[in-house]
Protein backbone atom coordinates (compact mmCIF):
# COMPACT_ATOMS: atom_id res chain seq x y z
CA UNK A 1 0.00 0.00 0.00
CA UNK A 2 1.21 3.37 -0.81
CA UNK A 3 0.08 6.53 0.55
CA UNK A 4 0.39 10.24 -0.03
CA UNK A 5 0.70 13.05 1.92
CA UNK A 6 -0.30 16.60 1.42
CA UNK A 7 1.96 19.57 2.69
CA UNK A 8 1.94 21.75 0.24
CA UNK A 9 -0.18 24.99 1.85
CA UNK A 10 0.85 27.94 3.36
CA UNK A 11 -0.42 27.40 6.70
CA UNK A 12 -2.45 30.94 6.44
CA UNK A 13 -4.12 30.62 10.44
CA UNK A 14 -0.59 29.58 12.18
CA UNK A 15 1.30 33.04 10.02
CA UNK A 16 3.58 34.72 10.75
CA UNK A 17 5.52 31.55 12.01
CA UNK A 18 4.73 29.71 8.47
CA UNK A 19 5.97 32.56 6.66
CA UNK A 20 9.67 30.62 6.96
CA UNK A 21 8.81 27.40 8.64
CA UNK A 22 6.00 24.67 6.39
CA UNK A 23 3.29 23.50 8.80
CA UNK A 24 4.81 20.12 8.27
CA UNK A 25 7.53 20.73 9.77
CA UNK A 26 5.91 22.75 12.85
CA UNK A 27 7.24 20.74 15.96
CA UNK A 28 5.02 18.82 18.08
CA UNK A 29 6.73 18.48 21.12
CA UNK A 30 10.16 19.29 19.61
CA UNK A 31 9.99 17.08 16.72
CA UNK A 32 8.51 17.86 13.25
CA UNK A 33 5.30 16.86 12.83
CA UNK A 34 7.11 14.80 9.19
CA UNK A 35 9.30 13.15 11.49
CA UNK A 36 5.94 11.96 13.72
CA UNK A 37 3.52 11.31 10.81
CA UNK A 38 6.11 8.66 9.28
CA UNK A 39 7.30 7.26 12.34
CA UNK A 40 3.14 6.30 12.55
CA UNK A 41 3.27 5.23 9.02
CA UNK A 42 5.73 2.66 9.42
CA UNK A 43 4.45 1.49 12.91
CA UNK A 44 1.20 0.61 11.21
CA UNK A 45 2.73 -1.74 8.78
CA UNK A 46 1.00 -1.74 5.87
CA UNK A 47 2.32 1.01 3.70
CA UNK A 48 5.68 0.57 1.06
CA UNK A 49 6.13 4.41 0.22
CA UNK A 50 5.13 7.50 1.40
CA UNK A 51 4.81 9.95 -1.21
CA UNK A 52 5.02 13.95 0.12
CA UNK A 53 3.24 16.70 -1.80
CA UNK A 54 5.55 19.54 -1.74
CA UNK A 55 4.29 23.10 -2.61
CA UNK A 56 4.59 26.62 -0.41
CA UNK A 57 8.46 26.27 1.15
CA UNK A 58 9.40 23.07 -0.41
CA UNK A 59 13.11 23.60 -0.14
CA UNK A 60 12.55 24.17 3.55
CA UNK A 61 11.44 20.58 3.65
CA UNK A 62 13.77 19.29 1.01
CA UNK A 63 16.94 20.55 2.98
CA UNK A 64 15.29 19.10 5.97
CA UNK A 65 14.86 15.80 4.94
CA UNK A 66 19.05 15.19 3.37
CA UNK A 67 19.91 14.98 6.78
CA UNK A 68 16.76 12.97 7.93
CA UNK A 69 16.41 9.39 8.04
CA UNK A 70 13.24 8.52 6.99
CA UNK A 71 11.94 5.33 8.24
CA UNK A 72 9.93 4.75 5.02
CA UNK A 73 10.65 4.75 1.35
CA UNK A 74 9.87 8.88 0.62
CA UNK A 75 9.21 10.32 -2.69
CA UNK A 76 8.64 13.61 -3.57
CA UNK A 77 6.64 15.75 -5.59
CA UNK A 78 6.73 19.89 -5.91
CA UNK A 79 4.01 21.60 -7.28
CA UNK A 80 5.35 24.41 -9.77
CA UNK A 81 2.26 26.97 -8.56
CA UNK A 82 -0.71 26.07 -5.58
CA UNK A 83 -2.91 23.56 -6.37
CA UNK A 84 -5.02 22.88 -3.49
CA UNK A 85 -5.88 19.63 -2.55
CA UNK A 86 -7.63 18.22 -5.61
CA UNK A 87 -5.36 19.69 -8.04
CA UNK A 88 -2.24 18.20 -5.68
CA UNK A 89 -3.72 15.02 -5.44
CA UNK A 90 -4.05 14.42 -9.19
CA UNK A 91 -0.49 15.81 -10.02
CA UNK A 92 1.38 13.31 -7.33
CA UNK A 93 -0.83 10.47 -6.60
CA UNK A 94 0.85 7.24 -7.04
CA UNK A 95 0.34 4.53 -9.49
CA UNK A 96 -1.17 2.02 -7.26
CA UNK A 97 -4.99 0.77 -8.10
CA UNK A 98 -5.89 2.85 -4.76
CA UNK A 99 -4.27 4.82 -1.71
CA UNK A 100 -4.14 6.52 1.24
CA UNK A 101 -4.14 10.25 0.99
CA UNK A 102 -3.37 12.32 4.42
CA UNK A 103 -3.65 16.05 5.18
CA UNK A 104 -0.12 16.40 6.47
CA UNK A 105 -1.70 18.68 9.48
CA UNK A 106 -3.90 16.08 10.85
CA UNK A 107 -3.48 14.30 14.03
CA UNK A 108 -4.90 10.98 14.38
CA UNK A 109 -5.10 7.71 15.50
CA UNK A 110 -6.69 6.03 13.03
CA UNK A 111 -5.94 1.70 12.21
CA UNK A 112 -5.13 2.25 8.72
CA UNK A 113 -5.58 -1.29 7.90
CA UNK A 114 -9.28 -1.36 9.70
CA UNK A 115 -10.19 1.62 7.63
CA UNK A 116 -8.68 -0.42 4.33
CA UNK A 117 -10.19 -3.44 5.37
CA UNK A 118 -14.04 -1.53 5.32
CA UNK A 119 -13.03 -0.02 2.15
CA UNK A 120 -12.51 -2.87 0.69
CA UNK A 121 -15.80 -4.78 2.15
CA UNK A 122 -17.83 -1.70 1.04
CA UNK A 123 -16.35 -1.52 -2.89
CA UNK A 124 -15.61 2.14 -2.33
CA UNK A 125 -14.44 4.23 -4.83
CA UNK A 126 -13.36 6.60 -2.22
CA UNK A 127 -13.51 6.56 1.69
CA UNK A 128 -13.59 9.19 4.10
CA UNK A 129 -12.22 8.97 7.55
CA UNK A 130 -15.35 10.69 9.66
CA UNK A 131 -14.78 12.35 13.21
CA UNK A 132 -17.44 13.27 15.48
CA UNK A 133 -17.31 16.54 16.99
CA UNK A 134 -19.14 18.90 19.47
CA UNK A 135 -19.16 21.61 16.98
CA UNK A 136 -19.27 20.79 13.34
CA UNK A 137 -19.79 24.80 12.61
CA UNK A 138 -15.59 25.64 11.97
CA UNK A 139 -15.86 22.13 9.35
CA UNK A 140 -19.17 21.79 7.58
CA UNK A 141 -20.41 17.95 7.89
CA UNK A 142 -20.61 14.44 6.53
CA UNK A 143 -23.96 13.45 5.47
CA UNK A 144 -24.20 9.89 5.35
CA UNK A 145 -27.05 6.78 5.48
CA UNK A 146 -27.00 3.47 8.11
CA UNK A 147 -24.61 1.31 5.31
CA UNK A 148 -22.37 4.66 5.78
CA UNK A 149 -22.58 5.62 2.66
CA UNK A 150 -22.04 9.60 2.03
CA UNK A 151 -25.04 11.19 0.56
CA UNK A 152 -23.78 14.91 0.89
CA UNK A 153 -22.00 17.38 2.29
CA UNK A 154 -23.23 20.22 4.88
CA UNK A 155 -21.68 23.90 4.45
CA UNK A 156 -20.10 25.60 7.06
CA UNK A 157 -22.84 27.16 9.28
CA UNK A 158 -22.75 29.95 12.25
CA UNK A 159 -24.98 27.71 14.85
CA UNK A 160 -22.86 25.08 16.90
CA UNK A 161 -24.32 21.44 17.00
CA UNK A 162 -22.66 18.12 17.28
CA UNK A 163 -22.32 15.92 13.83
CA UNK A 164 -19.68 14.12 11.96
CA UNK A 165 -16.81 15.96 9.91
CA UNK A 166 -14.33 15.51 7.21
CA UNK A 167 -11.14 13.98 8.98
CA UNK A 168 -9.31 14.89 6.14
CA UNK A 169 -7.79 10.87 5.18
CA UNK A 170 -9.26 9.45 2.52
CA UNK A 171 -8.90 6.27 0.51
CA UNK A 172 -9.25 7.02 -3.46
CA UNK A 173 -9.05 4.34 -6.46
CA UNK A 174 -7.02 5.54 -9.24
CA UNK A 175 -9.53 5.37 -11.60
CA UNK A 176 -11.39 8.17 -9.85
CA UNK A 177 -8.55 10.43 -11.12
CA UNK A 178 -10.42 11.04 -13.99
CA UNK A 179 -12.70 13.24 -12.87
CA UNK A 180 -10.53 15.24 -11.47
CA UNK A 181 -10.01 18.84 -13.36
CA UNK A 182 -6.94 19.90 -14.09
CA UNK A 183 -4.99 22.47 -12.49
CA UNK A 184 -6.09 24.06 -8.55
CA UNK A 185 -9.14 22.07 -7.50
CA UNK A 186 -10.68 22.01 -4.00
CA UNK A 187 -11.09 18.11 -3.56
CA UNK A 188 -13.69 19.01 -0.48
CA UNK A 189 -15.25 21.98 -2.34
CA UNK A 190 -15.14 20.83 -6.30
CA UNK A 191 -14.61 17.14 -6.21
CA UNK A 192 -16.92 15.35 -3.37
CA UNK A 193 -19.90 17.42 -4.88
CA UNK A 194 -19.65 16.72 -8.34
CA UNK A 195 -18.80 13.27 -7.95
CA UNK A 196 -22.35 12.43 -5.76
CA UNK A 197 -24.31 14.97 -7.88
CA UNK A 198 -23.54 12.78 -10.82
CA UNK A 199 -23.62 9.60 -9.12
CA UNK A 200 -19.82 8.80 -10.50
CA UNK A 201 -18.38 7.52 -7.34
CA UNK A 202 -19.09 5.19 -4.23
CA UNK A 203 -18.36 7.34 -1.24
CA UNK A 204 -18.80 5.47 2.15
CA UNK A 205 -18.01 6.74 5.54
CA UNK A 206 -15.65 5.17 7.67
CA UNK A 207 -16.27 6.31 11.46
CA UNK A 208 -13.27 6.80 13.52
CA UNK A 209 -13.70 7.01 17.32
CA UNK A 210 -9.85 7.71 18.47
CA UNK A 211 -7.69 10.64 18.87
CA UNK A 212 -8.17 13.22 15.75
CA UNK A 213 -7.35 16.94 15.68
CA UNK A 214 -6.51 19.63 13.11
CA UNK A 215 -3.50 21.68 14.09
CA UNK A 216 -3.72 24.60 11.46
CA UNK A 217 -4.55 26.87 13.47
CA UNK A 218 -3.22 28.22 17.07
CA UNK A 219 -5.93 26.99 19.49
CA UNK A 220 -5.93 23.85 17.90
CA UNK A 221 -1.92 23.41 18.11
CA UNK A 222 -1.93 24.31 21.61
CA UNK A 223 -4.67 21.83 22.18
CA UNK A 224 -2.56 19.14 20.96
CA UNK A 225 0.19 19.63 23.28
CA UNK A 226 -2.19 20.01 26.23
CA UNK A 227 -3.35 16.30 24.95
CA UNK A 228 -0.39 14.71 24.96
CA UNK A 229 0.80 16.28 28.57
CA UNK A 230 -2.56 14.57 29.56
CA UNK A 231 -2.03 11.33 27.62
CA UNK A 232 -5.18 11.87 25.90
CA UNK A 233 -2.66 11.57 22.80
CA UNK A 234 0.14 9.50 22.63
CA UNK A 235 3.89 10.88 20.67
CA UNK A 236 7.16 9.97 21.10
CA UNK A 237 9.17 12.54 22.29
CA UNK A 238 11.94 13.55 24.87
CA UNK A 239 12.21 16.31 27.76
CA UNK A 240 15.37 17.14 29.43
CA UNK A 241 16.16 18.52 32.99
CA UNK A 242 16.34 22.86 32.53
CA UNK A 243 19.01 24.65 34.30
CA UNK A 244 16.71 25.99 37.23
CA UNK A 245 18.22 29.23 39.07
CA UNK A 246 17.29 30.73 42.51
CA UNK A 247 13.49 31.30 43.15
CA UNK A 248 12.09 29.80 39.71
CA UNK A 249 9.13 27.98 39.55
CA UNK A 250 8.25 25.08 37.48
CA UNK A 251 4.98 24.01 37.21
CA UNK A 252 4.07 20.29 35.75
CA UNK A 253 3.21 18.70 32.52
CA UNK A 254 5.63 20.49 30.62
CA UNK A 255 7.98 19.48 27.67
CA UNK A 256 11.59 20.90 27.59
CA UNK A 257 13.95 20.68 25.19
CA UNK A 258 18.17 20.59 25.83
CA UNK A 259 20.32 23.30 27.38
CA UNK A 260 17.35 25.61 28.37
CA UNK A 261 17.89 28.00 31.40
CA UNK A 262 15.60 29.05 33.92
CA UNK A 263 16.22 32.23 35.34
CA UNK A 264 15.97 33.63 38.50
CA UNK A 265 11.87 33.76 40.32
CA UNK A 266 10.78 32.78 36.56
CA UNK A 267 7.26 30.68 36.73
CA UNK A 268 6.98 28.18 33.67
CA UNK A 269 3.23 27.10 34.36
CA UNK A 270 1.84 23.64 33.76
CA UNK A 271 1.27 22.64 29.89
CA UNK A 272 4.18 25.15 28.17
CA UNK A 273 6.35 23.10 25.85
CA UNK A 274 9.75 25.07 25.55
CA UNK A 275 12.29 23.94 22.91
CA UNK A 276 15.49 23.31 22.63
CA UNK A 277 18.39 26.51 23.82
CA UNK A 278 15.87 28.92 25.38
CA UNK A 279 16.35 31.59 27.95
CA UNK A 280 13.64 32.36 30.21
CA UNK A 281 14.51 35.81 31.99
CA UNK A 282 14.52 36.49 35.32
CA UNK A 283 11.08 37.12 36.74
CA UNK A 284 9.41 36.24 33.61
CA UNK A 285 5.99 34.02 33.21
CA UNK A 286 5.67 31.27 30.28
CA UNK A 287 1.91 29.25 30.56
CA UNK A 288 0.44 27.25 28.29
CA UNK A 289 2.26 28.28 25.40
CA UNK A 290 4.87 26.84 22.86
CA UNK A 291 8.59 28.17 22.38
CA UNK A 292 10.26 26.84 19.53
CA UNK A 293 14.33 26.73 19.56
CA UNK A 294 16.62 29.58 20.50
CA UNK A 295 13.79 31.34 21.65
CA UNK A 296 14.48 34.76 24.56
CA UNK A 297 11.99 35.69 26.91
CA UNK A 298 13.40 39.04 28.42
CA UNK A 299 12.74 39.63 32.43
CA UNK A 300 9.72 39.98 33.39
CA UNK A 301 7.90 39.15 30.56
CA UNK A 302 4.47 37.13 30.30
CA UNK A 303 3.50 34.80 27.51
CA UNK A 304 0.06 32.73 27.59
CA UNK A 305 -1.54 30.05 25.37
CA UNK A 306 0.65 31.61 22.86
CA UNK A 307 2.76 30.30 20.02
CA UNK A 308 6.53 31.78 19.71
CA UNK A 309 8.77 31.28 16.53
CA UNK A 310 12.51 29.80 16.29
CA UNK A 311 14.87 32.25 17.51
CA UNK A 312 12.17 35.10 18.53
CA UNK A 313 13.73 37.72 21.16
CA UNK A 314 10.83 38.84 23.62
CA UNK A 315 11.69 41.91 25.23
CA UNK A 316 11.89 42.90 28.60
CA UNK A 317 8.21 43.60 30.57
CA UNK A 318 6.15 42.33 27.72
CA UNK A 319 2.93 41.01 28.23
CA UNK A 320 1.88 38.65 24.98
CA UNK A 321 -2.05 36.23 25.85
CA UNK A 322 -3.57 33.82 22.71
CA UNK A 323 -0.91 35.29 20.15
CA UNK A 324 1.22 34.19 17.54
CA UNK A 325 4.56 35.32 17.63
CA UNK A 326 6.83 35.01 14.67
Amino acid sequence: MKALILAGGEGRRLKPITNSIPKILLPICNKPTLCHLLESLKECGIFEEVTLSLGNLAQTVISFLSHYEYPVPLRLKIEEEPLDTGGAIKFSAPSDEEFFVINGDIICDVDYQAMLSFHKAKKADITILTVKVRDVSPFGSVIFDGDFRVKCFSEKRKEKRVGYVNGAIYIIKQKILQHFPSGRCSLERDIFPILLYLDKAKIFSFLHFGYWMDIGERERYIQLHKDILDSRCFMNFSSFVPNIENGAEVGEPAIFGMNCRIGKGARILPYSVIGNNVEIGDGAEVGESILFDKVRVGEGSRIHRSIVGEGCIIPPISTFSEAIIG
